[in-house]
């Protein structure tokens, strides 16, 4: 029932649920590709800003190397005034050039051929960088590794920089473009929380390193093909990427990022409420479908699993608030109460039906102790031991005055020994070889009950069937308590030295199903029987051959006999 309602709602709810999320996903999707094209836009225009600045200056090096007279009198070998005065008149165009363009730190001139190193740089350039960077120039024009096609960034000493060399017949102009001030120059509109910096190729950041480390932003995660990316660093950042093609590296955006509330409009926030409410509603459908449907109906299967357990008293607590459900469990506990009724009829009636075969198998055991003893005295008469005959009559009247005045179904194992030992001493005074029995009885049983005249029945047939002449027929009775793994059983054992039974004998005694209407065997089958009456299958009966006959007899102690059935009428 469960996963049937599970599935009516979602039939319902997933395709509502599926369109609500996929317009929430499109929506921001839409919203962060509005944030980073209005971002690009704005890149771009840095961009275009910052590249019409070095085109005018690498324009200005192009016409210095071109055409420019000074710098063309410096290919060839000058005397040393000669080059100075060159030298001069070219660093006072490259002062002009500087003071319209900020982002010129230094312009550089190098010619091989008069070995003249000149070059100038704005007043408050530091003077140690100033060493680094002249080395780092003369080693890479001699190293004959000069790039003259574009603007290459060179980290020179902790710093990265933009630099163009541009020369002829081993005469170099060159220019170096501080990127802090690059990007100072273009940060001046920016907002007051986003950050402009540069990264080359492989997004190496090569400005406002100090700023990204301070936000915990680990730059290496942006991929250069991405419209945007959301990074997390002491917050959560927006990054958007533009390509110079002209410089060959990337001028990248970081902002806050604010999420999407801040960026909706209002149809869309409108939207996002509903859509959420909507899943809320969702929600609270299955709590209540639980709450007033699932749940009771869960409670039913539980209580009915209860009485499938036997639990016949459980009873049906249903919600009274649905008025089907109360129905349902008034109907259902009038139901249990009626069913319960007649079980406890019937168990009444099998009672009695138990008391009645009990009674039937007491009294059917009876008239073969009692046969038995007629065949003795007409025995004795027809020998003329009449003097025998009376007093096995006295004795006979002792064993029959206490058997008859006990009328329960059960005796204890005491009193069950009583009676045999005053069955003993009658069999004694009649017998040519008087028969011995011997008793071993542990203190802890003897108040155990078993069915009357069961153990006095196998002595009974002991003395009829498996007396050898000549010889003294003994018979020893032990009882005792077995335990073993937490369980304990009573033990009875009837042996007797005898000739024991017969293969074809055993086989049927101790047959899984014996059968209970053969005639030989109606003693023992009315034993069988009256355990399985009382004690149901706990009790085992084995029969065997041990130097003589011998009948082992198991019974349970937790195999509680009712106490109607202990009692006579």
């Amino acid at each position: 029932m469960k996963r049937l309602v599970f599935l009516i709602l979602m039939v319902f709810c997933v395709p509502f649920g599926a369109f609500f999320i996929w317009y929430n996903a499109h929506a921001i999707n839409i919203i962060n590709d509005r944030i980073a094209e209005n971002t690009k836009s704005k890149i771009s225009y840095y961009q275009d800003s910052s590249e019409s600045m070095l085109e005018y200056i690498e324009g200005f090096m192009i016409n210095t190397v071109a055409n420019d007279a000074n710098f063309r009198q410096l290919e060839f070998k000058l005397s040393e005034l000669d080059a100075h005065l060159n030298s001069y008149e070219i660093l006072q165009k490259y002062q002009n050039m500087m003071t319209l363009n900020p982002v010129l730190r230094a312009m550089f001139i190098y010619t091989i051929k008069n070995d003249l190193y000149r070059k100038i740089y704005t007043y408050n350039f530091p003077f140690r960088d100033k060493e680094v960077i002249d080395e780092y120039i003369k080693n890479r024009i001699l190293s004959q590794k000069t790039d003259m096609k574009k603007w290459t960034v060179e980290k020179i000493g902790e710093k990265y920089y933009l630099l163009r060399i541009l020369g002829i017949n081993n005469t170099y102009c060159i220019s170096l473009v501080d990127f802090d001030v690059l990007y100072r120059m273009e940060n001046l509109q920016a907002f007051p929380e986003e950050h402009l910096f540069y990264a080359d190729d492989t997004m190496q950041p090569l400005t406002d390193l100090e700023i990204l480390v301070r936000k915990k932003i680990t730059i290496q995660k942006l991929h250069p093909g991405d419209k945007y990316s959301i990074l997390d660093g002491n917050r959560r950042y927006f990054f958007v990427s533009n390509y110079s093609k002209y410089l060959h590296m990337y001028l990248i955006s970081c902002s806050p990022y604010y999420g999407l509330l801040k960026n909706m409009d209002r149809f869309q926030f409108i939207l996002l409420v509903v859509s959420v409410l909507f899943m809320f509603l969702i929600g609270l459908c299955f709590v209540l479908l639980n709450h007033l449907l699932i749940s009771p109906l869960d409670m039913f299967v539980r209580t009915m699993t209860k009485i499938k357990e036997g639990q016949i008293s459980s009873r049906l607590s249903m919600p009274e608030y649905i008025l089907e459900f109360s129905q349902i469990g008034t109907v259902f506990n009038g139901m249990m109460d009626e069913i319960t009724k007649l079980k406890i009829e019937k168990y009444e009636q099998e009672m009695e039906l138990q008391k009645v075969e009990l009674q039937r198998l007491q009294i059917q055991i009876r008239p073969h102790f009692y046969l038995n003893c007629l065949k003795i005295f007409y025995g004795m008469a027809e020998q003329k031991q009449y003097r025998k005959i009376q007093e096995m009559i006295l004795s006979l009247s002792g064993y029959l005055r206490a058997l008859f005045k006990n009328r329960d179904f059960t005796v204890s194992v005491d009193d069950e020994l009583s009676s045999v030992e005053k069955y003993m001493d009658f069999q004694q005074r009649c017998a040519d070889i008087p028969p011995v029995l011997v008793t071993s009885i542990a203190e802890n049983v003897r108040e155990f009950q078993i069915p009357s005249m069961s153990v006095l029945t196998f002595v009974e047939n002991a003395l009829k069937y498996a007396q050898i002449p000549g010889e003294v027929l003994r018979i020893r009775i032990t009882a005792k308590k077995l335990e073993s793994g937490g369980e304990s059983c009573i033990n009875i054992t009837i042996a007797d030295n005898g000739l024991g039974f017969s293969e074809e004998s055993l086989a049927k005694l101790n047959a899984k199903n014996p059968d209970e209407n053969s005639p030989e065997q109606i003693g023992i089958m009315n034993i069988r029987r009256r355990l399985a009456i009382l004690y149901g299958n706990k009790f085992e009966m084995i029969f065997l051959n041990r130097h003589g006959a011998c009948i082992e007899l198991f019974i349970q102690p937790e195999g509680v006999i009712p106490r109607g059935l202990l009692q006579g009428y």
